[in-house]
């Protein structure tokens, strides 16, 4: 009776170990592809989810986002939300980008359990120039 009692206790967490193994390697597999499509420098990022600083929702009232970023050019548009006290006229629909990236830094970011890639990188525009980091995690 012993026996059979410390099976039924056993097989739950040899089965819960195994599954668990199996998840933290999808996890290690499915980062390691976003690492080296971030490192080849060739991918589109769709802005679908704005938070302001204070972490308000504000995605239902801006519309949706784009960066695509190739090894020698960075294109896209991040739509503008807020208040702007001076603007020239028929400019005030957000940041345009089409430039030349510069200072690329491509950094692995261990939190807790959980790995997260930090791209970064600097673009110049005629007027301004925008720094902009990226945490991208696998999920």
């Amino acid at each position: 009776m012993k026996r059979i009692f410390i099976l039924l206790f056993l097989l739950p967490l040899t089965v819960w170990a195994v599954s668990d193994k199996q998840k933290r390697l999808q996890e290690e597999k499915a980062f390691q592809e976003i690492y080296k499509l971030v490192s080849s420098q060739h991918f589109q990022i769709n802005i679908d989810k704005v938070y302001t600083q204070d972490g308000f929702d504000v995605s239902r009232f801006t519309p949706k986002g784009e960066i695509t970023f190739t090894d020698t050019l960075v294109e896209g548009f991040l739509p503008y939300f807020g208040k702007a006290y001076s603007l020239p006229y028929g400019e005030g629909g957000g940041i345009k980008l089409a430039s030349q990236p510069q200072e690329i830094d491509i950094q692995t970011i261990q939190k807790r359990k959980q790995q997260s890639i930090q791209f970064s990188f600097s673009i110049r525009d005629i007027k301004d120039t925008y720094q902009i980091s990226i945490e991208i995690m696998p999920n």
